[in-house]
């Protein structure tokens, strides 16, 4: 018979930063949307009211410093990852991370179903039995030799027997 026991163990959380490398790739994006603003032009045929591209957006948008917190993944069989990031001038600036994993173990147990036995027993008859036998889960089988061990003028009544028996444990 074999056993099975799961633990699960928390790990030690492990944290830092990763230097942020040059990017691989610099390009024009498939998909631009630049911020506009509304702008009137003032020509021959009379007022024109035109969408322009907001540089002064554009420069702030660039100036500012975005910071991003975020779990990329958090259940029990893989831990869990939190990432912090910050993009300023367009540029990845910051890479920090934690994570804490856990550790499953497994333990199996092989339980001895065949298990060997003795006996011995003494009786209010005056007799003595020496046996043993054999456990297989839950039933046993016995076997025992009775001898006569206090003689009280009874031979001709009592002799040397043997016996078997089946048990059950619960």
């Amino acid at each position: 018979m074999v056993t099975t026991s799961t633990e699960v163990f928390p790990l030690p959380k492990v944290e830092g930063s990763i230097t942020v490398p040059p990017p691989i790739f610099t390009g024009v994006a498939k998909d631009v949307h630049l911020p506009l603003r509304t702008d009137t032009l003032y020509v021959d045929t009379g007022r024109v009211v035109v969408q322009v591209v907001d540089t002064a957006q554009i420069i702030q948008n660039y100036l500012e410093e975005n910071r991003y917190v975020f779990n990329v993944f958090d259940n029990q069989s893989e831990g869990r990852l939190d990432v912090s990031l910050s993009v300023a001038q367009n540029n990845l600036t910051k890479f920090d991370y934690a994570y804490t994993g856990f550790k499953t173990v497994e333990t199996r147990e092989l339980v001895k179903s065949f298990k060997i036995f003795a006996s011995i027993e003494y009786n209010t008859l005056g007799y003595g039995g020496l046996g043993g036998g054999f456990i297989y889960d839950n039933w046993a089988l016995e076997y025992k030799y009775n001898i006569k061990l206090l003689n009280q003028n009874f031979d001709y009544l009592y002799k040397n027997y043997h016996s078997f028996g089946v048990k059950y444990i619960f």
